[in-house]
C-alpha cells in the first residue's frame, strides 16, 4: 500500500461521534494504492507592481474563538482574508481607514461563526448571554420550542432550506448526521491510513450497514417541506419533528436517526456575502474577499487598477497529490462577481483509494445525499456569477457536484428559469481512471479562459 509522503497530525475535531463505535475484524478487499489529498483549488493573483499603489492583505490566521466550555475553535476552519488596494500618496485617506478595516473585517469574521456554528456555543462580545445559533435551533428540535433568531441566523436558515429544495435535495441541509459521521470517517482514515480497512464502507461492512441506516433515515424532501415553521415578523423559527420511518425513530430529540442542520456547504459562502456588504457600506470598495480560496467575491468592479481585471486560476485536481500546485484553468474576471468551487481535493481529510481493477475511489467532505457516499461525478466545479450570492453559488457548487454532467446541465437551467435575471457560468473538471480530463467551460467565460495542462478535453457549452 503506498502513503502519500507527508503524513500530517490534524488539529483535534470538534465534534464528539456518538453514533456508533469502532467495529473491528472485518474482512478486506484489496486496494492497490491509498493518497491523501492536500490542495487549495483556487489561485488568485493580483498586479503588485502598480506605480498608484499596493495590496495589503488581513486575514483571519491567528484568530481563534472560545466556546462556553473553554475549548478554542478556529472561525469557519479555514483562513478568510480581505485583501484590499491600497492607494499612494491618496490625502484623502488616512491610516486609520486601513486599521479600522481589520478590525471591521476581523469582528464580523468571529460575530458570523458564532452564528452559524453548529457544534459549539459561546458567549457575545459582553461575555453575558450565550449567543443564540444552529447548535441552538439544532437542540430544539422535535420540543416545539420557537428560537427567536439574529437576522444573520434567521435568514441562513431561511437560505439553506429554500436552496434544499429548489436542487432537489443535491444540496441538503438537514443531513448533518451523515456528514458527521463522513467527517470521523475522513478524519481518522487522514490521521492513520490503516483505519482505512476499519472505517471505510469499502472496506467495512459494518461502516457500510451504518452509512446505509444515515442515508435511508435522512429527511426526504417531502419532509424538508415542513420541517421548519418560519416567522418573518419575529425572525424566529420551530424545528418541527418528522415522522418516523420502519426501523428509524426520527421524531425524538436525543434519536441518533433525527434530523440535524449542516452550515457546511453554505455558512462560508453566506458569512462573506454578509461581509461584503458591511465593508461596502463603510466605504471599502477596492479589493475582494478569499474565504478559504473557495468561496471569493470581488467589492466592485475590477476597474480601479490595471490591467483592469483579475486572474482566478483553477489547479489541476491530477496534482493534487502533494504540494505542487498546477494551474489548469485561468479566467479573467472584470466585474464585480461571486465565486465558489467545491472539489473533492480540497479538505486536508480527503483521500482515495484505487481499487484492483484500477477504479478510483474519492473520499472528501462533500456527501451525495442520495448516495450517502462522497460524490464521485466531478474532480471539481467553480460557479462564477455577477447576480448570484456566494452563499448561493455555495450551495450551488455543492449540488453540482453531486450530480453528473448531464444533470448538472439540467440543474443550471432550472436555477435560471427559477431566477430570470440572474447569470451562471460553470467550469466544472471531470478526471477518469487514466487520468485524462475532461473540462467543460460555460460559452459565457470562453473569450477570457485559458486552458493549459496534457491529456485534456475542453468543451465549452
Amino acid at each position: 500500500m503506498y502513503m502519500s509522503p507527508f503524513h500530517i497530525k490534524y488539529k483535534e475535531y470538534n465534534f464528539v461521534c456518538i453514533l456508533y463505535g469502532i467495529i473491528k475484524g472485518e474482512i478486506m478487499k484489496k486496494i492497490s494504492k491509498l493518497s491523501l489529498l492536500l490542495m487549495t483549488s483556487l489561485l488568485v493573483s493580483c498586479n503588485n507592481s502598480s506605480p498608484t499603489g499596493e495590496w495589503i492583505t488581513f486575514s483571519s490566521s491567528t484568530t481563534f474563538i472560545t466556546t462556553t466550555k473553554n475549548t478554542v475553535v478556529f472561525p469557519f476552519n479555514t483562513v478568510m482574508s480581505v485583501l484590499y488596494y491600497k492607494e499612494f500618496n491618496n490625502k484623502e485617506i488616512s491610516e486609520d481607514f486601513y486599521t479600522n478595516l481589520e478590525t471591521l473585517f476581523l469582528d464580523n469574521v468571529v460575530d458570523l461563526h458564532k452564528k452559524v456554528d453548529r457544534h459549539h456555543y459561546y458567549y457575545d462580545k459582553d461575555e453575558s448571554t450565550i449567543v443564540t445559533n444552529i447548535k441552538t435551533v439544532n437542540d430544539s428540535y422535535a420540543t416545539g420550542e420557537e428560537i427567536f433568531c439574529s437576522e444573520e441566523l434567521y435568514n441562513l436558515l431561511k437560505l439553506g432550506h429554500k436552496l434544499t429544495l429548489e436542487t432537489n435535495g443535491l444540496f441538503n441541509f438537514y443531513m448533518g448526521q451523515l456528514t458527521s459521521y463522513w467527517d470521523y470517517v475522513l478524519e481518522e482514515v487522514s490521521y492513520d491510513s490503516n483505519m482505512l480497512y476499519e472505517l471505510d464502507p469499502y472496506f467495512s461492512s459494518s461502516s457500510q450497514g451504518i452509512v446505509n441506516d444515515l442515508k435511508l433515515s435522512s429527511p426526504t424532501l417531502k419532509d424538508i417541506e415542513n420541517i421548519m415553521t418560519f416567522n418573518d415578523e419575529n425572525k424566529s423559527v420551530i424545528f418541527n419533528a418528522i415522522e418516523d420511518l420502519d426501523g428509524y425513530e426520527r421524531s425524538q430529540n436525543n434519536s441518533q436517526f433525527r434530523p440535524i442542520i449542516t452550515s457546511g456547504g453554505i455558512a462560508k459562502g453566506y458569512a462573506t456575502d454578509i461581509i461584503k456588504d458591511i465593508l461596502v457600506s463603510n466605504g471599502y470598495t477596492k479589493g475582494f474577499i478569499n474565504s478559504g480560496s473557495s468561496s471569493i467575491t470581488s467589492l466592485s468592479k475590477f476597474d480601479y487598477v490595471e490591467p483592469y481585471y483579475q486572474n482566478m486560476s483553477i489547479t489541476d485536481p491530477r496534482t493534487a497529490n502533494g504540494f505542487l500546485r498546477e494551474v489548469a484553468v485561468t479566467i479573467k474576471l472584470y466585474e464585480d462577481y461571486s465565486l465558489s468551487t467545491s472539489a473533492n481535493y480540497t479538505s486536508d481529510k480527503s483521500y482515495y483509494f484505487t481499487t484492483e481493477d484500477n477504479k478510483r475511489i474519492y473520499r472528501h467532505h462533500i456527501i451525495n445525499p442520495y448516495t450517502g457516499e462522497s460524490s464521485l461525478h466531478h474532480a471539481s466545479v467553480t460557479l462564477i456569477s455577477n447576480t448570484f450570492t456566494n452563499g448561493e453559488l455555495d450551495a450551488f457548487s455543492t449540488a453540482f457536484v453531486n450530480a453528473s454532467i448531464e444533470e448538472s446541465r439540467t440543474l443550471r437551467e432550472t436555477l435560471l428559469s427559477l431566477y430570470p435575471n440572474h447569470d451562471l457560468s460553470y467550469v466544472i473538471m471531470d478526471v477518469d481512471n487514466n487520468d485524462n480530463m475532461h473540462i467543460y467551460i460555460s460559452n459565457s467565460l470562453k473569450e477570457n479562459t485559458e486552458v493549459k495542462g496534457e491529456k485534456i478535453t475542453i468543451t465549452y457549452e
